[in-house]
């Protein structure tokens, strides 16, 4: 579980260099982790997809690898000007 941790907190670290994050009452969050769940939060989804591409390039570097099956976007954007569905690609598998 250390190893995992410590491996788990070089791509978190690496995360927060892109994007913005989320504005929280003047606060900006990042991710939400928890064992070996992550939450990635943004302010748009370009940003979203920059990291999504980032992690999915990290994880192999260190010996890990994502489930897209096992994965969800949940997004609570409203902008009356997106005129068609955008999707954060997150793998083929």
């Amino acid at each position: 579980p250390l190893t995992f941790n410590l491996v788990f907190e070089l791509i978190i670290r690496k995360l927060k260099t892109v994007g913005s994050g989320y504005n929280l009452n003047g606060m900006s969050i990042h991710d939400c982790t928890f064992m070996d769940d992550l939450n990635m939060m943004e302010s748009s989804f370009e940003n979203m997809q920059a990291k999504a591409d980032l992690l999915l390039q990290s994880l192999p570097l260190l010996g890990m690898s994502l489930a897209p099956n096992k994965t969800i976007l949940v997004s609570n954007m409203f902008d009356s000007k997106i005129e068609k569905e955008q999707h954060i690609m997150l793998g083929t598998n």
